[in-house]
């Protein structure tokens, strides 16, 4: 591997804000998710699809390559061949590579962080500062991403007591509409933040921007989805907690559930809901049928665009 750069899963060009992530002597795996691990490729196995070990200062951990955006080993300017790189414009537009206005500003992170405010750094670097524990500051980048339809836009941050006394990582998803962001952090540097305790935050002030999400597509006429009407409502599952699921117009559903403070997204068709849902820092695919009155089944997946034939079956009661 002395002559290979990168591995990229995805092709495309590799934004800077990654490169620069990337220390030497390490190797950075760079996940679709957005989510950023720095340790140390280790292996390869496994074939459709493949098993890659990566070792971080937290430990061994398998990601299967449908996780995997795309593995760094050696930095530019080594021996190794650079990809073509184009730079991030100074202010990226919304919806650009970053689309910062999404995150700057303040946030009140609860026990995690506290008053957590990020201000822009430069292209699409931030820094700010957090006030707990012993107040502190934070400096990282945001990234937006493609999954399943839906531009996720991820920010991973180290953040940094005031007397340098503790460190670590963070990592947080920020909600299509911009008002709350969902994900982990650990300690110390360089941990693998995944494996970390959860944390939310919600928007206090700052311009969290135009949604990223497309719009949905135009409504078929509301006889194509006749059984939504009865999947309106509030529904006691066993998969998503109590689940409420709204029809703001035409076959287009929105939604809300409990289980891990999260949102769903989704078009119904017939009886069935078809729909990707986002909480706890992670996101991917479902799907609901209606099977009789006051009465539904589903499956789960992750991350988005999974295989839902593969993925986890709940049942719901209407409340």
């Amino acid at each position: 591997m002395d002559s290979v750069a990168a591995v990229d899963f995805l092709g495309g060009v590799i934004p800077d804000a990654q490169w620069n992530r990337l220390a030497a002597g390490r190797h950075l795996l760079v996940l679709r998710s957005g989510l950023m691990v720095d340790g140390l490729w280790d292996d390869v196995g496994g074939t459709r699809p493949l098993r890659i070990t990566c070792v971080s200062d937290s430990g061994s951990r398998d990601y299967a390559s449908t996780e995997v955006a795309r593995i760094l080993l050696a930095p530019r300017g080594t021996s190794a061949p650079s990809p073509p790189v184009t730079p991030p414009p100074t202010t990226p537009p919304p919806g650009g590579p970053c689309d910062l206005a999404a995150l700057v500003g303040s946030w009140n992170a609860g026990a995690a962080f506290g008053q957590l405010l990020f201000q822009p750094a430069g292209g699409c670097f931030v820094r700010g500062t957090y006030a707990v524990s012993s107040n502190g500051s934070v400096a990282g980048a945001l990234t937006t991403a493609p999954q399943g339809g839906v531009m996720m836009r991820v920010v991973q941050f180290r953040w940094t007591r005031s007397d340098n006394a503790d460190i670590g990582e963070a990592f947080a998803v920020i909600s299509p509409d911009g008002s709350r962001m969902d994900g982990r952090w650990c300690r110390p540097a360089n941990c693998d933040a995944r494996q970390g305790a959860a944390w939310a935050a919600l928007r206090q002030s700052g311009s969290s921007g135009p949604p990223v999400v497309p719009p949905p597509p135009a409504p078929a006429p509301n006889s194509a989805c006749s059984g939504l009407s009865q999947l309106v409502g509030t529904w006691s599952t066993s998969g998503f907690g109590d689940l409420t699921i709204e029809n703001p117009s035409g076959c287009s559903v929105t939604g809300r559930y409990t289980a891990s403070a999260g949102t769903i997204r989704g078009t119904a068709s017939g009886n069935a809901i078809s729909f990707q849902w986002i909480g706890n820092g992670e996101m991917g695919d479902g799907r609901i049928v209606l099977t009789g009155p006051g009465t539904l089944t589903g499956t789960w997946c992750r991350p988005a665009g999974c295989n839902l034939a593969t993925g986890t079956g709940f049942t719901g009661t209407k409340k």
